[in-house]
């Protein structure tokens, strides 16, 4: 059986596939492989790739269908965004190894207008680019090649973007108000739940009383399980690590990213600590477009000093001076 679309379960044709062999295996098959699929993508924010027999490849597609339903019961933001970013990193391994008429073709059913280039490039049209573009810092519209209304891509990027266009397709939680779900799919759905990491501190009042408002900003992005891209989180690790912050506070603020993996966190905020990054100011933070127009910074309609320097209050927090 070809695995096409249990490589890519996001796109059309494979509900079709699943009308055909759902009679195949029963209710239960079904659920364990769901229940299997969303602890995984939750708890460790990522999904097995697909096995290569028949029957591994039928249930692979049945557990996405189900676990779909599951999330439809459940109605947490949170966790869809979460299941939605572990499904597009998925895709995305496998988008390596496609040609560039598949990559193009999945493209095309993701309402990406990608097309391919002389020279092994990629071009997108600049309101596709700016309706998909990932957060990471290297995806700035300024750095990248502008002709004729279209932006030119490397392979790797155009992959970046079809990962990013499946990601924002599965991130939405459809709205039935009138479906009664069995009680098995209610309970696979408060497991998973719980899954989502915890914070181990009250963000909601730090994010009120303590941060400034860009920080405040990134942190409830977070939590609405929004992507973050890389400068945001940079510039939000920086500031906790220069607001003297201890470790396991800090990272339970970053639990609330769909995309948290707790060891690459850790390794990346250690990095930062022993660097001694100095805190970026105002006026950069404006650049990477992460300011907020009712920050306190704003004087005379320049921005001044950084996030450190400007924040508000720090209950709890002790302050590390910025070097001069």
């Amino acid at each position: 059986m070809d695995p096409f679309y249990s490589h890519y379960p996001f796109l059309e044709g494979a509900k079709e596939i699943v009308k055909e062999i759902t009679p195949h295996y029963t209710q239960d098959e079904i659920l364990d492989k769901a229940q299997d699929r969303l602890e995984s993508a939750v708890g460790k924010g990522e999904v097995p790739t697909v096995g290569t027999t028949a029957r591994g490849i039928e249930l692979d597609l049945l557990s996405y269908a189900a676990a779909r339903m599951v999330l439809v019961a459940a109605k947490n933001k949170a966790m869809c965004a979460r299941v939605a970013a572990a499904e597009g990193r998925r895709a995305q391994k496998y988008l390596q190894q496609e040609s560039d008429e598949k990559l193009l073709s999945i493209a095309k059913e993701l309402e990406l207008g990608l097309t391919k280039e002389s020279g092994g490039f990629f071009a997108l049209p600049f309101f596709d680019y700016l309706r998909f573009k990932p957060r990471e810092e290297e995806f700035k519209l300024s750095a990248k090649p502008i002709a004729g209304g279209v932006v030119t891509l490397s392979r790797k990027e155009a992959e970046r973007f079809v990962q990013e266009a499946a990601r924002m397709k599965m991130d939405v939680l459809v709205h039935v108000s009138d479906m009664k779900f069995s009680p098995q799919i209610l309970e696979i759905g408060k497991k998973a739940i719980a899954l989502l990491p915890k914070a181990s501190a009250p963000i909601e009042n730090i994010a009120k009383t303590d941060f400034p408002p860009c920080m405040c900003r990134i942190i409830e992005d977070m939590k609405n399980g929004e992507h973050i891209g890389h400068q945001a989180r940079w510039a939000l690790g920086v500031y906790l690590v220069r607001s003297g912050m201890k470790m396991e506070e800090i990272l339970s603020i970053y639990a609330e990213s769909p995309e948290y993996n707790e060891n690459t966190t850790k390794y990346q905020l250690e990095y930062l600590k022993n660097k001694e990054y100095s805190m970026p100011s105002c006026a950069t933070m404006d650049t990477y477009g992460l300011a907020q127009n009712n920050c306190p910074c704003l004087y005379g309609g320049a921005r001044k000093g950084t996030p450190v320097t400007n924040s508000r209050r720090r209950t709890g927090i002790t302050r590390i001076e910025e070097k001069k």
